[in-house]
């Protein structure tokens, strides 16, 4: 990476123009990591943010301008990603999964191979939702006892997670229903709904964390619901 097109940022990160020796693909996390599962090259930078965790691919320079897939957006040359150096491997901040050479000798990753990968891995969200399923009911059956400060953080990551991920996926089903489906309608607003649980802080004590994660949960119950619902308007099953 030529240093002069980079600059410095905080906690010994980077600020780095795509479009100059890689193109970066942002992509949510549970497509993600499902099409990492079929890849086999190419450095991977995750930005855990508790709100929406994402991943990022590199892929050659150029590939962004005829980029169109669901769950991710390509950033090309008026785009910047921070970078973390090379040895930071675990949060908190950016940090690799699969991490570049030394000096950020980013690893490219196949933009035919990253679509394909992509696309396989979608095939998986039916399993995925009943995951999530699990996952919200274990947090909403929590007793009146509360939980451990690091285990409430973990668990707040991944239900933002999960959240963003149904967000996006709940969002690509209903804009195939037609305009006039109410199923349609009923998921955006759940959508909406969605939103503004993820967006609200979770607040400084134990008491107001754990609520606002029972409140996760609860929103991702409702999303499962509703992307089951479209899946049975659209295959003509029973709701």
């Amino acid at each position: 990476m030529p240093r002069e097109r980079a600059v410095a940022g905080p906690n010994g990160t980077l600020i780095a123009p795509a479009g100059v020796e890689w193109d970066a693909i942002r992509v949510s996390r549970f497509p993600a990591l499902q099409a990492l599962k079929r890849l086999k090259s190419g450095s991977v930078l995750v930005d855990p943010t508790p709100s929406n965790p994402v991943l990022y691919f590199f892929v050659a320079p150029g590939s962004a301008a005829d980029w169109h897939v669901p769950h991710t957006i390509a950033l090309g040359a008026t785009a910047s990603v921070v970078l973390p150096p090379p040895s930071r491997q675990a949060p908190p901040g950016p940090y690799w999964l699969v991490p570049p050479g030394t000096s950020l000798a980013i690893r490219l990753t196949s933009a035919q191979e990253l679509r394909a990968a992509l696309a396989a891995g979608l095939t998986e969200a039916p399993a995925y939702i009943e995951s999530i399923r699990t996952t919200a009911a274990n947090v909403l059956a929590w007793d009146t006892g509360l939980p451990r400060h690091d285990d409430l953080r973990d668990t707040l990551w991944l239900l933002g997670g999960h959240l963003q991920a149904l967000i996006h996926l709940l969002g690509d089903a209903a804009r195939t229903c037609p305009e006039s489906d109410t199923a349609r309608a009923s998921a955006l607003l759940a959508i909406d709904e969605a939103r503004v649980c993820l967006a609200a802080s979770p607040g400084s004590g134990l008491v107001s964390a754990t609520r606002h994660a029972r409140s996760l949960a609860q929103e991702l119950k409702q999303l499962c619901d509703q992307y089951q619902a479209l899946t049975d308007a659209r295959t003509g099953e029973p709701a």
